[in-house]
């Protein structure tokens, strides 16, 4: 009788802990802690945009200038000497940790876009592009070379301690950058 009291006692404790361990809520984030994120984010989308531009680049910062609405995209930085076309996404994740998941969504993303349709006047780009020529002329440039142009895309990440490289399984490159299918992963603090 004692064996079978000590065993259905286990069983409760055992039980209760389970509730206790799937009870664990998300905590939501408060506006101020959601304004600092944005900002932080912000920055380093600009600090890796301006890395492009001083390589002479055409940089669209994609995620500035549509929002919610950029599809993934943040930056597009062109480079008519290279006849590149790079789509590049940024994270400056610091806490939360980046699965295999998060980075198949990212590439499915950056796969996906489809830069026929994006459409930017020179209003909605002036404040966040500096450039000698028009768009409308680098637009007509990569329409009638666009077999020239290698497309490529790249995940920015401020940090690499936030990526579970268990679940992630990636080419290693350089030390900072490694390779998940056809993109690249390029590790670059601010």
């Amino acid at each position: 009788m004692e064996i079978l009291l000590f065993i259905i006692l286990v069983l409760i404790v055992y039980s209760l802990r389970k509730k206790k361990k799937s009870k664990v809520v998300k905590k939501t984030l408060s506006k101020e802690e959601k304004k600092f994120l944005k900002e932080k984010g912000d920055i380093y989308e600009k600090f890796i945009g301006h890395v492009f531009e001083k390589k002479g680049d055409v940089v669209i910062y994609n995620g500035f200038i549509r929002g919610y609405k950029d599809e993934g995209v943040d930056i597009i930085s062109i480079s008519m000497k290279r006849k590149t076309i790079e789509l590049i996404q940024c994270k400056d994740w610091t806490k939360k940790r980046m699965y295999l998941k998060d980075i198949e969504i990212i590439y499915k993303k950056l796969n996906d876009f489809d830069l026929s349709h994006i459409s930017y006047t020179p209003k909605s780009v002036k404040m966040y592009l500096q450039i000698k020529r028009t768009l409308k002329d680098i637009g007509e440039s990569i329409k009638s070379d666009k077999e020239k142009f290698v497309i490529s895309k790249t995940l920015y990440m401020s940090s690499d301690t936030v990526i579970d490289f268990d679940s992630v399984k990636c080419k290693q490159i350089k030390s900072n950058i490694f390779q998940y299918e056809d993109m690249k992963i390029v590790i670059l603090g601010i």
